[in-house]
């Protein structure tokens, strides 16, 4: 995803629209070519980016709420859509969310994608304060209530009322059988 964003990025870079990227990857998946898109996604919220970088340099908006930041990858190809994610080391790791009961990772309908492109939209194109409805929204995308999370006594502290997304995407085009192949697959492997 290009390293981690900063807000001299965010100043300097509009916040990119995840609809026309979908689109045009769908159109390259039902194209005569049969491309295969992969779509790199960065949902920050500027609010809590902001106070990091102003705080104490550490990277902490203090102990007082949590940082808000959501990365994950769309694979768009004919058949469909997939989206892959993992979470912090209190959520779910890549490999869990493949494994997960309803599939983390099937393949998605078209139909789905433009319910999940809705949904997406309430969440990144929605400033102002975190609501109900954005988190409703959220649920709907990630599978996670970040208000079941994030508040007084429970696993986070909660998010910072003030919400100001943005967004960044990273395209890969044209997507191979051989690109994959070339990397090493190890089963079983432990990072922690």
């Amino acid at each position: 995803m290009q390293g981690l964003t900063t807000m001299l990025e965010v100043y300097s870079t509009p916040s990119a629209d995840l609809a026309s990227h979908f689109a045009r990857a769908k159109r390259d998946a039902l194209s005569e070519a049969a491309k295969v898109t992969i779509l790199g996604v960065s949902l920050i919220d500027v609010e809590s980016l902001e106070r990091s970088e102003a705080g104490s340099g550490q990277g902490k908006t203090g102990s007082r709420f949590s940082r808000f930041s959501h990365h994950f990858a769309l694979g768009v190809g004919r058949e469909g859509w997939r989206m892959y994610q993992a979470f912090d080391m209190t959520g779910l790791r890549l490999d869990e969310w493949l494994m997960k009961v309803m599939g983390g990772s099937r393949l998605r309908s078209w139909e789905a994608a433009e319910i999940w492109i809705s949904c997406f939209q309430r969440i990144s194109g929605s400033s102002g304060f975190w609501t109900t409805g954005i988190n409703d929204a959220y649920t709907s995308c990630f599978d996670v209530d970040l208000n079941l999370l994030c508040g007084e006594r429970r696993v986070y502290p909660p998010l910072i009322p003030v919400y100001r997304p943005w967004v960044k995407i990273q395209e890969i085009t044209d997507i191979k059988v051989e690109d994959i192949r070339k990397f090493e697959w190890k089963v079983g492997r432990s990072w922690g």
